[in-house]
């Protein structure tokens, strides 16, 4: 039996010969003198960077080019290709496409716009929130996207209006401010909170 075990021992110790046993995890680079070993980790180890991000590329792909639309919005003699999942964050869009209203099968909706506030940069503003995760405001168009925003009845966008407001406001400034009567109770109880 003695026999056997040496002669394994043998075969393997001529197999193994030659060959560089591996470093240990707990080795430093500085005892190979070379740093072979911090290359081979960075080698093995995955790299990772993100190109666009996933709100940048739906507003882009979706929003801006408006690709894969399943509704078009007409106002103000525009129209904007949209989608409803994304709309639908609007309760004036949601109960228009999941109620029992004749758009909920349509892929065309005509809004009526009366109130002389809302704009088309308004509402491409608006509608633009909607496929973002974050809105620039700008204060000289604050009122009429403050309009639009309670026209389709978004309260987050409402509210971040009323700070817009009360931030860029001084009293000179507010002298140039027309706040429409109806805007006020509205605004009176954002920032009452």
């Amino acid at each position: 039996m003695g026999n056997v075990l040496n002669s394994f021992g043998s075969s393997v110790s001529q197999a193994v010969r030659g060959r560089k046993r591996k470093r240990g995890a707990d080795e430093s680079a500085d005892e190979a003198g070379d740093g072979s070993d911090l290359l081979d980790q960075s080698l093995q180890t995955p790299k990772r960077k993100k190109l666009v991000s996933t709100a940048k590329y739906i507003y882009q792909a979706l929003f801006k080019e408006e690709r894969n639309s399943d509704v078009t919005v007409h106002a103000l003699g525009k129209q904007w290709h949209l989608h409803k999942v994304y709309l639908s964050q609007s309760p004036y869009f949601a109960s228009m496409f999941n109620g029992s209203w004749r758009e909920a099968d349509e892929d065309y909706v005509h809004i009526e716009i009366i109130d002389p506030k809302i704009t088309i940069e308004s509402l491409y503003s608006v509608f633009g929130s909607l496929y973002m995760d974050e809105v620039v405001l700008d204060p000289k168009e604050i009122i009429s996207t403050l309009a639009t925003a309670t026209l389709f009845q978004l309260d987050s966008l409402i509210d971040r209006c009323a700070e817009v407001m009360v931030e860029t406001t001084t009293t000179e400034v507010s002298k140039d401010f027309e706040v429409p009567r109806r805007f006020h109770k509205v605004l009176k109880a954002r920032l009452a909170r």
